[in-house]
């Protein structure tokens, strides 16, 4: 892969599932950029769309762009609109919805194959 990328040369796939969580809705993943220890993921989630209760064996910190999810992070429910940060850490069980058409960038790390 290139040092630099642009989106509209990387096609999207269609997420079925995070773990074994089954994805409800239309949650479109492009990887924009994959290295060695890290993955840079744009995600699009048109509102509606769910994660629902899982946990992964890496790190995620994102930022959204466009749209607010509604995430449960450890127990706890949190709203995240244009300008938000968060991270789901690792062995954590979370869940996100879409309550807009929204579109985040995550990191994860390590990289993660499948989805």
């Amino acid at each position: 892969m290139s040092a630099v990328v642009r989106n509209t040369l990387i096609e999207s796939v269609k997420a079925k599932k995070v773990e074994d969580a089954s994805v409800y809705g239309d949650l479109m993943i492009r990887p924009m950029v994959v290295g060695d220890n890290e993955m840079l993921l744009e995600i699009t989630a048109p509102k509606g769309t769910k994660v629902p209760t899982h946990k992964h064996n890496h790190e995620s910190v994102g930022y959204i762009v466009k749209g607010e999810l509604k995430m449960i992070v450890d127990g706890k429910e949190y709203l995240a609109g244009v300008g938000s940060a968060f991270r789901h850490p690792e062995g954590v069980l979370h869940s996100t919805e879409a309550l807009e058409d929204t579109v985040y960038i995550e990191i994860k790390s390590p990289p993660i194959k499948t989805w």
